[in-house]
């Protein structure tokens, strides 16, 4: 009996590591929605870009911030929490730096959105 469980032991870990070893790689749900760029997804940064400047910035600010941290909370794909961006000081330079370094590291975050999430965190400093 000792030899047939040993034996059962010693071929499965194999069986198991190839298994495993062959299987694909988890891909984080939002990876093939985020990497086609479709009308969905860029109307909104182009709403926050065209928001109009009136005397009534209070609700258009409410809204662009919701939005923005919505934005932010999607790249961030669960890897930290927003309190961890939205406390940070950081100089346009830094954020860059950062949001490379994020995009290197397989976030996917357009050129557009880019921008936009800096020039939002560096205007809440204000």
């Amino acid at each position: 009996m000792k030899k047939s469980v040993t034996l059962l032991v010693v071929i499965l870990i194999p069986v198991l590591l190839v298994i495993t070893g062959c299987s694909k790689p988890a891909v984080p749900a939002t990876a093939p929605a985020a990497a086609a760029t479709t009308a969905s997804e860029t109307a909104p940064a182009a709403a926050l870009t065209e928001a109009p400047v009136a005397a009534t910035a209070a609700p258009t600010e409410v809204s662009n911030d919701a939005q923005m941290e919505a934005l932010i909370l999607e790249k961030l794909q669960g890897h930290h929490s927003i309190d961890v961006v939205l406390s940070a000081n950081k100089t346009r330079e830094e954020w860059v730096r950062t949001l490379d370094r994020m995009i290197a590291k397989g976030a996917v975050i357009s050129d557009e959105e880019k921008t936009l999430i800096i020039d939002w965190l560096l205007s809440r400093k204000n």
